[in-house]
């Protein structure tokens, strides 16, 4: 159980004379963690116990309480002693009534009494926390009680042994928490198991379950000692060895032994327990065990049916829990020793009996009875509820248990007592259900931390489903850790400082938007931070990381279209600049044949006509080739010459390369095949790789090199019995490097400056050699060259 902590509400200056002397009187009375928060004023002392109220409530005169709410506040703090600190005390006046006693704590009586108050104060404190623990372990007892019920139901009306062994081992899985196992029995040469099912939890799991396990690892253990076995370190414990390939993950996991006469017979195997197994999972999951034992023996051997019904007696009998079988108009059939003990009458004086004449002392079933609601369900389903009998509050559920043609043949009646702790459950339900209830449901992530170090750092102490979704950590990982643990990036993230200066001021804080990230998690989000009257901080905060990703969309779909926009205007005013110098071209080609064919054949100048003539003819290609790229290109694939795709991209580079002082070596075959394809879509992708070559080689080279080259070649070959063309431009530049290699074909991926590159070129061209059913891959030397092949299918 934790320490209790005793909190005390000091109203008024909070002279220090005052709090040493309160602190003094925690020392002499033993009381181990308390603390004293000072308010000035009731007023302000009446919201605060209104929302959390203290332990004790002290008053100083100094609080000045007249018309302020000292009425009010008696109301709100009904549990809570109120004790006014005055002098007027030791005169027999104080101007203090009803509730509220005056104490004067400047004589040993008054302090006496005051420590009196305070010690008292800590039992309160100290029944609260053991009702809360006690509650917990009647919920427990209760869960445990119906899982055996549901086994004993299945060994009174099943008799394939796989169904009985089902709901054992699902009772099981629930009532220990775990998450998967399965049921296996001793093969006929006692040397591996044999799986009759397996629940792997939901988990992953390409392993066969018909295939046999071997005895070995940790079940060998619990064949040896024909007990529970359990391992907590699982995943990186020896046993892991004996794992085949393809298993479940297992955490930790839990064995026990099916011992029919002294020999383990079979195992249940449950596994992934969040938190992982204890000695009590080890006690009920051998209890469980026991019953499927039992089922076991009843099949193999129906002539032991009598021995099986002992041993069923004594399970029975042990059950502490009161169990009693009924007849269908509530006659008392069976009852075990519980029974008898809280009933405080012999087992034989309870048979025969009504169940209501020895529960409830009446000639009728109550109205709250649950056999009446049984009843109304026609005796489909167990049914429970919380009733006051003889022996005070209980928790009583009841199942029937049908005979083959479907008709009530026995009720089985399940009491556990809740007295000592029924006053005070109810009196906490209400507000913990409105805690609970709150957090839970909100959208908003909602994580509450208390001060660790003085403040230095800060602790979880609980955390709603919102917070685990939005984080991907579980509430049972965190609770208890420093925030510095959970979330390494914490304090560059920006919260860690509101946390402090909201735990220092007892202020309201905010976070606007933000990015948290480290290894695990990367989500954007807005905090408020607010201060809980017990010194707790409370971060509530929303998931924006969509609503972030979506606008950095937008933005990145706005810059390709205006690019696209740009592109589209570059190409439509290149045809038109193509148009223009067309008709000049020819007219100084046909002017330079009018000189030639005037001047004499030996005429010196007759070599400078024939050099015009054929610059003028490169010229008039060069804006042809540039035409055919800026048409739009809308039709289908069609047969085109590889020869004359590359040769019309050779040319519409090469000037460009010849100025930045860029040699460019093109190795082509004599006879290049056709392709299917659309012509200007291949000469796009080339442009584009020159391009980047070019860029490398001026980021490596600032001016000229002899080493500032690049290459163009391509080669055939037969793939999958077909051939395929192969286009590989390489450059001496600087390479790629490996951390950023898998991503050169994503959208907007890019080294270049906005002003150079969109990130949108090799992305474009991946995707139209992946069109014309190609490959585009990529080579690389780091710091040496890089290499990019187009793979085509040819005709």
């Amino acid at each position: 159980m934790p320490k209790p902590r005793l909190e005390i509400m000091l109203v008024g200056r909070g002279d220090e004379e005052t709090v040493r002397l309160i602190e003094s009187l925690t020392t002499s009375v033993e009381i181990p963690d308390v603390a004293v928060s000072v308010i000035e004023s009731v007023a302000e002392a009446r919201d605060r116990a209104e929302s959390s109220a203290p332990d004790v409530l002290l008053l100083e005169r100094s609080a000045n309480y007249k018309g302020r709410g000292l009425d009010q506040l008696s109301v709100i703090a009904a549990e809570t002693p109120i004790v006014m600190l005055s002098e007027e005390a030791e005169k027999g006046g104080d101007p203090a009534a009803g509730k509220i006693e005056a104490i004067s704590i400047e004589t040993d009586t008054g302090r006496k009494r005051l420590a009196q108050i305070l010690s008292l104060a800590l039992a309160r404190r100290r029944l609260r926390l053991a009702s809360d623990e006690a509650r917990d372990e009647i919920a427990s007892r209760g869960r445990e009680a119906t899982a055996y019920l549901a086994c004993i139901r299945a060994l009174l009306s099943l008799e394939d042994f796989t169904q009985i062994a089902r709901i054992i081992f699902d009772s099981a899985k629930a009532v220990t928490g775990a998450e998967a196992g399965y049921v296996a029995l001793l093969s006929a040469g006692e040397t591996r198991n044999e799986v009759l099912f397996l629940d792997s939890g939901g988990l992953g799991c390409t392993v066969d379950p018909a295939l046999p396990m071997p005895i070995r690892g940790l079940r060998a253990e619990a064949y040896k000692k024909r007990g529970p076995v359990y391992d907590n370190d699982f995943a990186r414990s020896l046993w892991m060895e004996f794992m085949p390939p393809g298993h479940a993950r297992l955490e930790n996991v839990l064995f026990a032994p099916l011992v029919v006469d002294g020999k383990a017979e079979g195992l249940i195997g449950i596994a992934n327990k969040p938190g992982g197994f204890s000695e009590n999972d080890a006690r009920i999951a051998g209890t469980f065990a026991e019953l499927a034992a039992l089922a076991l023996k009843n099949r193999r051997d129906r002539r032991n049916a009598e021995a099986a019904w002992r041993d069923w007696e004594n399970i029975f009998e042990a059950i502490g829990q009161s169990v009693v079988i009924l007849s269908p108009d509530q006659t008392v059939l069976r009852a075990n020793r519980s029974t008898a003990a809280l009933l405080k009458k012999p087992v034989e004086d309870l048979v025969g009996k009504k169940c209501y004449e020895l529960f409830h002392g009446t000639q009728a079933a109550p109205p709250d009875c649950p056999f009446r609601e049984l009843r109304d369900k026609s005796f489909s389903d167990t049914v429970s509820r919380e009733i006051h009998t003889l022996c005070g509050p209980h928790a009583v559920s009841v199942t029937p248990i049908m005979d083959p043609k479907g008709r009530p043949e026995k009720i089985i009646h399940i009491a556990t007592s809740i007295v000592a702790i029924k006053e005070v459950i109810e009196e906490l339900k209400e507000s913990r259900n409105r805690y609970a209830h709150l957090i839970e449901t909100m959208s908003s992530g909602v994580v509450v931390y208390e001060a660790a170090e003085g403040g230095e750092d800060f602790r979880v102490t609980d955390m709603n489903r919102a917070a685990e979704k939005i984080t991907h950590v579980r509430r049972e990982d965190v609770v208890g850790k420093k925030v510095t643990e959970i979330y390494p990036n914490v304090k560059s993230f920006g919260l860690f400082p509101i946390l402090k200066e909201v735990y220092t001021s007892r202020k309201k804080g905010f976070l606007p938007q933000t990015n948290y990230r480290d290894e695990r998690i990367d989500f954007w989000a807005v905090n408020h931070v607010y201060p809980l009257p017990d010194s707790r901080i409370v971060v509530v905060f929303d998931d924006i990381t969509e609503k972030v990703l979506a606008e950095r969309q937008k933005s990145e779909l706005e810059a390709q279209l205006l690019q696209q926009q740009k592109l589209e205007s570059i190409g439509i005013l290149a045809g038109g600049v193509a148009h223009e110098i067309n008709n000049p071209i020819l007219g100084i080609m046909n002017y330079a044949r009018i000189i030639e064919d005037e001047l004499p054949p030996d005429h010196p100048h007759i070599e400078i006509t024939k050099e015009i003539v054929a610059e003028s003819r490169r010229i008039a290609d060069i804006v042809q080739n540039l035409l055919k790229f800026a048409r739009q290109d809308e039709g289908s694939q069609e047969k085109c010459s590889l020869s004359d795709i590359v040769s019309s991209t050779l040319k519409l580079i090469r000037t460009l390369l010849k100025n930045d002082q860029i040699t460019i070596e093109a190795d082509l075959p004599p006879e290049l095949p056709t392709i299917t394809c659309r012509s200007q879509r291949i000469q796009q992708v080339l442009l584009n790789l020159l391009t980047n070559a070019r860029d490398a080689l001026n980021v490596k080279y600032k001016g000229y090199h002899p080493d500032k080259k690049m290459s163009l070649s391509v080669l055939t070959f037969v793939k999958d019995d077909a051939p395929w063309v192969r286009i590989t431009v390489e450059d001496r530049g600087c390479g790629i490097p490996a951390e950023i290699r898998e991503r050169i074909f994503d959208p907007f991926f890019t080294t270049k400056p906005k002003e150079v590159g969109t990130g949108l070129g090799l992305s474009i061209s991946h995707g139209i050699v992946r069109e014309h059913r190609g490959n585009l891959s990529m080579e690389c030397e780091p710091g040496e060259s890089t290499s990019f092949h187009v793979d085509l299918p040819v005709d």
